[in-house]
């Protein structure tokens, strides 16, 4: 009788417990996002990462879509900071995750995107295009726009820097039209601030 009085208490902790590491997960996720792209520090970026995938670490065979996209940060922290054991390790679990993965997920055009990036800092830039395709693909399969300037727009350097400039401009041009009726104010004023430096 008294375990089945406890039993709503325990529930309730357990629930409170799960709540707290979940929102630390994201809390460290994002703050990992924004060290490695805004502030541009590899090494926090790393840290704060690292605590975000151990928190959402399942016990399961299979990689969740969550720790895929924290996986794919982690690459671009790790090869930005010259740990290319590190980055090979997160790399494969995102590719693993690609190419076993039959239900859509939200996070799979960034993940792509993530990929792509990854593949072009390591000047292999037509396996980066691959990714860029596969993450525009993506989005339409999905019906979302999610990323889709993004992608479009990393689609434009990876043709330039492949001497394909009219069509890189072309696409770089289309990026951020498309950004300007489908993503925030922000994203559309830093893909143009990102034109302005490529010349």
């Amino acid at each position: 009788m008294i375990l089945k009085h406890c039993m709503p208490v325990y529930i309730k902790k357990t629930l409170a417990l799960f709540e707290t590491h979940s929102q630390a997960g994201d809390y460290y996720f994002f703050l990992g996002v924004c060290e490695l792209i805004y502030k541009e520090n590899s090494k926090n970026a790393i840290s704060c990462l690292e605590k975000a995938i151990t928190l959402n670490e399942r016990r399961f065979s299979t990689i969740t879509s969550h720790e895929a996209l924290i996986s794919s940060y982690l690459t671009l922290a790790y090869v930005d900071d010259n740990h290319e054991i590190h980055a090979l390790k997160h790399l494969n679990k995102c590719l693993h995750f690609l190419h076993k993965q039959t239900e859509p997920s939200p996070f799979m055009p960034t993940i792509y995107l993530n990929v792509a990036r990854t593949y072009a800092k390591q000047n292999e830039n037509l396996t980066a295009i691959e990714y860029i395709h596969l993450g525009i693909a993506c989005c339409k399969k999905q019906n979302s726009t999610f990323q889709l300037s993004y992608l479009f727009f990393e689609l434009g350097v990876l043709f330039i820097q492949t001497s394909r400039k009219q069509l890189g401009i072309r696409k770089i041009k289309f990026s951020l039209e498309l950004s300007s009726y489908v993503d925030e104010h922000f994203v559309t004023a830093q893909l143009t601030q990102r034109k302005k430096g490529l010349h």
